[in-house]
């Protein structure tokens, strides 16, 4: 099982336990071989929850990973089926309907109604992936 890894600095842990983390960028991103692929490698700062992280104190630096599995299946659900969907609607309804606008409603109502199945299917929780190592 490999993981990828990251820095991220303790934000905050309320009374529950739950820990707000930040992910630290620096120079582990530059040299990391998942960058292209990574929602990490932008300029803004990503903060992160996790629960049961009373022994946490703000300020510790904390290292977080997740299984590459579960990045690569997370990517290809959020990126690569919604375009695969829009790309055969497009086709099949421009071919049956010869309208463009009626084309554009069908690919932007498929692609509403996938996200709106995988918020339905995830009961509208976050299914967090990234742990604390």
């Amino acid at each position: 099982m490999e993981l990828l890894k990251h820095k991220a600095v303790v934000l905050d842990v309320d009374e529950a336990g739950t820990a707000t983390v930040e992910v630290a960028r620096g120079s582990a991103c530059a040299a990391c071989g998942e960058k292209s692929s990574c929602t990490l490698t932008d300029d803004t700062n990503i903060k992160l929850k996790f629960k049961d992280s009373a022994n946490l104190k703000t300020g510790d630096v904390v290292e977080i990973g997740i299984e590459k599995n579960s990045f690569y299946k997370s990517l290809f659900v959020v990126y690569i089926v919604p375009l695969i969907l829009m790309l055969l609607t497009a086709v099949i309804s421009d071919s049956m309907t010869k309208n463009q606008l009626l084309t554009a409603g069908a690919t932007i109502s498929v692609i509403i109604i996938y996200f709106l199945y995988l918020r339905l299917k995830h009961n509208g929780q976050d299914k967090q992936s990234y742990r604390i190592l």
